[in-house]
């Protein structure tokens, strides 16, 4: 009997502690690695010997679930289970749009993980500027096609890229004295350039300023055309950088920069659009613009927004009501090249007066405002002055010693002004005999011409203004000419 109840006992005790193994339960918790709990089973259980954990339902930002880092579907002890994940990656793709890429930068194509930033592309586009791409890939989190955003130039890059193709001419007279400043560019590399023929008009010496500043000796005139307001310079210099005129077809509307230098200031431009690409004025081929042309870009280049030559500033082609002409390259064609020519025999060939402008020169002297005040002047003498308003007159009187032609010519120093000058001829009583107009010349191009004939011998007096539509601050510098051509 005691050994029965002794097997009884050790069989209630085995059965009980099999019973308590078989309810026993661990602790498992779930690790998300820094991931976040959206659902399923929670972070920490109890769990029961034998059985499986309830897995949770974890997300990470910029991740993906890969598992977790221990088996916890039949647990026998406590456990900690770890999120196992894997970066998640971005397709970023550069577009063109019509750039050239040369292998520099990042590839057009990159796999990117999330959050780190792509690696751009070195692009190049013929006649554009690059500036910047569509959207931000410097934190990657999504799939992404980049495109490039490109601009024309502006007139401050304009400048900066071609002031080595373009010059600063001077022309001086007989005795050396300054007449005319204006610009030019080197049209190819062998030192010719364009401009003006009004520029180098009447000048005995030619002088030009390039950009480093280097002055050098007009050594030739390939040719030149009154008609077309065009001349062709020769120096002995290799330019930096030469203007080639555009092949595009233009198009009114478009950007368009007036470049040129004068008086130290060097590449100076002003801005505008076209109006009008084919406007004939005085029988020659224009470009008809709204950007300002005066006499610090008279003679230099007309550019396009792509940099490009369009052609060739003209002031003495300006009107009064603010719009300016450039000369199509396309003209430059009909100037005759076939001789070149001395500055000198340029200067003779042209003599319109057995004594010319500029060949006796003297200053003008204050007070002249009233004609009791005139200054005596001989004939055949250039009188250099300057007007510093619309409210100021110069007085001259000249003695006509018998009949003959008299003829006045103001020549503004700045081609702009030669609309706004104002040259009277008066008798004794200062009664006007003749009011000067603005003429085209062949030797000047424009200036502002009065004539008168006389019968017989008298003092005459010439008064010099502007009128008070005069739109600029700065004083009006100018050269009279005083001729009389005796019967």
């Amino acid at each position: 009997m005691k050994k029965a109840q002794i097997l009884l006992v050790l069989t209630l005790l085995a059965f009980f502690l099999f019973a308590c193994f078989l309810t026993k339960k661990y602790d498992v918790e779930f690790d998300p690695s820094g991931g976040v709990w959206t659902g399923g089973g929670s972070l920490v259980q109890k769990v029961s010997s034998g059985e499986a954990a309830n897995s949770p339902l974890v997300e990470r930002e910029g991740y993906n679930f890969v598992g977790w880092s221990a088996d916890f579907s039949e647990v026998t002890t406590d456990l900690t289970v770890i999120a196992s994940w894997e970066i998640q990656t971005f397709t970023v793709q550069f577009e063109t749009d019509g750039g050239i890429y040369y292998g520099e930068g990042g590839p057009l194509v990159q796999t990117i993980n999330y959050q780190e930033s792509a690696v751009a592309p070195i692009l190049t586009k013929t006649d554009f500027v690059f500036a910047g791409w569509s959207v931000d890939y410097s934190a990657v989190s999504e799939d992404l096609v980049v495109f490039p955003l490109w601009r024309h130039f502006n007139g401050d890059e304009i400048c900066q890229m071609m002031e080595a193709g373009v010059v600063e001419i001077f022309a001086y007279g007989k005795f050396e004295e300054e007449i005319r400043v204006g610009s030019g560019f080197f049209r190819n590399g062998e030192g010719e350039i364009i401009t003006n023929f009004h520029i180098i008009a009447g000048a005995y010496y030619l002088k030009v300023k390039v950009s480093t500043g280097k002055i050098l000796e007009v050594t030739g005139i390939l040719g030149y055309s009154i008609a077309l307001d065009l001349a062709i310079l020769k120096v002995d210099y290799e330019p930096i950088k030469y203007l080639t005129p555009t092949e595009r077809t233009l198009e009114a509307g478009g950007n368009i920069f007036a470049v040129g230098s004068s008086h130290g200031t060097y590449t100076t431009f002003t801005s505008g659009f076209m109006t009008d690409t084919s406007q004939y004025i005085r029988g020659v081929e224009c470009i008809q613009t709204n950007a300002l042309v005066y006499y610090g870009n008279d003679g230099g280049p007309l550019f396009n927004e792509y940099a490009e030559v369009i052609g060739i500033n003209s002031a003495s082609l300006n009107s009064e009501n603010r719009v300016y002409y450039a000369i199509k390259m396309s003209q430059l064609e009909k100037v005759d090249c076939s001789v070149e020519k001395t500055v000198i025999e340029v200067y003779v060939e042209n003599q319109y007066y057995t004594i010319l402008p500029f060949e006796y020169n003297a200053p003008e002297w204050e007070p002249n405002d009233i004609k009791t005040q005139a200054n005596f002047v001989a004939n055949g003498t250039t009188i250099s002055g300057e007007m510093p308003d619309a409210w100021d007159n110069d007085y001259f009187r000249l003695y006509i010693n018998r009949s003959g032609l008299l003829v006045i010519l103001l020549i503004p120093t700045y081609f702009v002004d030669v609309n706004f000058f104002t040259v009277v001829i008066r008798n004794s009583l200062n009664g006007a005999l003749a009011i000067g107009e603005v003429a085209y010349l062949d030797d000047y191009s424009e200036v502002v011409k009065a004539e008168y004939r006389f019968s017989e011998e008298q003092l005459i007096f010439i008064s010099v203004g502007l009128k008070t539509s005069y739109p600029w601050a700065e004083s009006a510098p100018y050269h009279v000419f005083f001729y009389v051509k005796y019967d």
